[in-house]
């Protein structure tokens, strides 16, 4: 069965006319069955469905609510979808009058989505699809013109959760002599290698064995072969992706300062430097923000490195 975790960000003092919300102390939330309330549901979504209508009921916002009854007011609540391994639904009611407009955002850089207000007697629900797993902030806010009257939001981990490979470079074995094999670019279990230049010598991909006076070895690692060439990580299918660890040595010498480089989706970047003393192997582990990335690059510094057992998931 799917689990679901959110860390809620949820309020009981919703956001009245003019104010915002004061976000509550974050907890943790999990839908792991269909009975709530005491009471058995015939699926997942009828037992979510009742847990949202009991905590719109001891909100006071249950039933046929008039606009002008109470102070003005948005709700944001987020569950999973019940038939879907990847997406979201947002349970949003509003008693914001017109000319409020109310959306939602949903933590992923994708467009925010419309909903209806004043949402009277009814809640509305608006699903999203996440294209990686990870942790996203979805907020929902009213706005009277250009000024803020009410907002809500809740961060939750969604998403289908990858299934991680590494890449340690060991096929096809590369001969000895010579010691390495060249490439193009270089392709393993859906991830593609590449280089500023494009000929078929722009990788070098060196044998445990060793190539005369290079750090070579335990195992096989990729290189670009020109000195002023980046070495660049992407999906083949160009689809997000994550980078979770990676392995790496200068090629030659015991010293090396570059910078890795990731692309993400929405066109933002991180950077990390990279700096040894050592010949030897150095483990890299990034953190969770090296996510829905679309290119990645291991020497932005022009420098020669090897790489090994790069750790990634899609």
């Amino acid at each position: 069965m799917k689990t679901y975790a959110a860390l809620v960000l949820l309020s009981l003092t919703l956001a009245a006319c003019s104010q915002q919300a004061t976000p509550a102390t974050q907890g943790t939330r999990s839908v792991v069955g269909t009975t709530g309330q005491g009471q058995a549901f015939a699926n997942t979504q009828a037992a979510q469905e009742a847990q949202i209508t009991a905590e719109l009921k001891a909100l006071g916002l249950d039933g046929s609510v008039s606009a002008q009854a109470v102070t003005p007011q948005v709700y944001l609540n987020v569950l999973p979808v019940p038939s879907s391994d990847d997406s979201v639904r947002a349970y949003v009611k509003s008693t914001f009058a017109s000319p409020v407009t109310c959306s939602v955002t949903w933590g992923d850089g994708s467009a925010s989505t419309s909903v209806a207000s004043p949402t009277v007697g009814r809640i509305e629900t608006k699903d999203h699809a996440y294209a990686t797993f990870g942790t996203y902030t979805i907020t929902v806010t009213c706005r009277n013109g250009e000024s803020v009257v009410g907002t809500q939001s809740m961060t939750v981990q969604a998403g289908k959760k990858a299934t991680g490979v590494t890449l340690n470079f060991d096929a096809p074995v590369a001969p000895n002599p010579p010691g390495y094999n060249l490439y193009a670019t270089y392709q393993e279990q859906g991830f593609t290698f590449s280089a500023d230049t494009t000929g078929y010598d722009a990788l070098v991909l060196f044998s445990a064995a060793g190539f005369g006076g290079y750090n070579l070895g335990p195992t096989q690692a990729l290189n670009p072969n020109y000195g002023g060439d980046r070495l660049y990580l992407s999906a083949s299918d160009s689809a997000p992706f994550t980078l979770k660890s990676f392995d790496f040595r200068p090629l030659n010498g015991s010293n090396l300062s570059t910078t890795l480089v990731g692309l993400k989706q929405d066109g933002s970047t991180l950077t990390l430097p990279l700096n040894t003393t050592t010949s030897t192997n150095q483990t890299v582990t990034l953190d969770s923000t090296w996510t829905n990335l679309s290119k990645v690059t291991f020497n932005a510094g022009n420098t020669y490195i090897l790489i090994d057992n790069v750790n990634v998931s899609k």
